[in-house]
């Protein structure tokens, strides 16, 4: 019933009923409360110091070891472009068809890259975190400027330089927080991987890189 309908005696009726199933209800709740809190003390107890120690440790290991995985693929990724441009400036002057194939290859990967959330989590709760965004930066650059490029053999290599001094920094700063990285390596055994494919244009220069502090 809507309470301007009501008498006193229902809204009195009413309100006890209200006081009672609210006291109820915050007795459950409370009642519940501390038995979750009981049972995560005792499975704590259940637990020695070292084994608690070692679960965060394993926690800590894992994150690290698949963030360090990520970098990896992204360092892969980038060298990956360098093949392909590298086959792109080896076809010219000459067979621009063929070159336009290998830029938009080079795209493809470096697309890939530039979505990578690898230099973020990279520097994740280091000191290095603001170094990783900024080398993230010089890479969503180089993805841009691959727009933008000409198929020129001149500017496709100095492309590669300057991709090149990224991987660099990248491979420093995550040796620093990782140590040994599993990379695919030289330029010559990403090229065997490399397959040919559509067409495309587009350099700016990617800018020099600043040294890891």
């Amino acid at each position: 019933m809507f309470a301007v309908f009501q008498t006193d005696e229902e809204k009195e009726a009413d309100k006890k009923r209200s006081d009672k199933f609210n006291t109820w209800l915050g007795e459950t709740l409370e009642e519940r409360k501390k038995k979750k809190e009981a049972e995560g003390v005792k499975g704590k107890e259940n637990k020695s110091k070292k084994e608690r120690i070692n679960e965060v440790k394993e926690k800590k290991e894992k994150k690290l070891e698949k963030h360090k995985h990520e970098v990896e693929k992204l360092i892969n990724d980038l060298h990956r472009t360098i093949a392909a441009i590298k086959s792109a400036h080896e076809v010219l002057p000459g067979d621009e068809t063929e070159a336009k194939n290998w830029v938009h290859k080079a795209k493809r990967y470096m697309a890939r890259a530039k979505d990578s959330s690898a230099l973020e989590d990279l520097a994740e709760d280091t000191p290095y975190n603001d170094h990783a965004g900024y080398l993230r930066s010089h890479v969503v650059g180089a993805r841009t400027a691959l727009d933008n490029i000409n198929i020129d053999k001149q500017e496709l290599i100095k492309f590669n330089q300057e991709l090149g001094a990224i991987i660099k920094h990248i491979k420093e700063l995550a040796e620093k927080i990782y140590g040994h990285l599993n990379l695919i390596g030289q330029v010559e055994q990403q090229k065997k991987k490399v397959q040919k494919s559509g067409g495309a244009t587009g350099a700016r220069r990617v800018g020099r890189i600043k040294p890891i502090r």
